[in-house]
């Protein structure tokens, strides 16, 4: 028999994956002592593939205009995924 298991989403990392059954001796059996596991490899949730920008930080030119005048700003922005991006994008 196989139960599927809905976990929901986890972060990049290494997990241990354990399973119970009859956790309460509900049901009569002849041995309970192999009522447990745990998987001998660890689950590895890898990072997506794609792109993963991140601002990093923001400046402005000048640091303190007077009223009316220009501005312009600068973004600095980090690609932290497994595949580029066209600057400007």
């Amino acid at each position: 028999m196989t139960v599927a298991v809905t976990v929901g989403k986890r972060p990049v990392g290494s997990y241990t994956v354990s399973a119970v059954v009859d956790p309460t001796d509900t049901v009569a059996e002849q041995d309970n002592s192999n009522n447990s596991r745990t998987a001998s490899a660890k689950l590895v949730v890898g990072q997506s593939p794609g792109p993963d920008l991140r601002v990093t930080g923001i400046t402005s030119n000048p640091a303190a205009p007077a009223v009316g005048a220009s501005v312009g700003f600068s973004v600095a922005v980090q690609n932290r995924g497994t595949t580029g991006v066209p600057a400007g994008r």
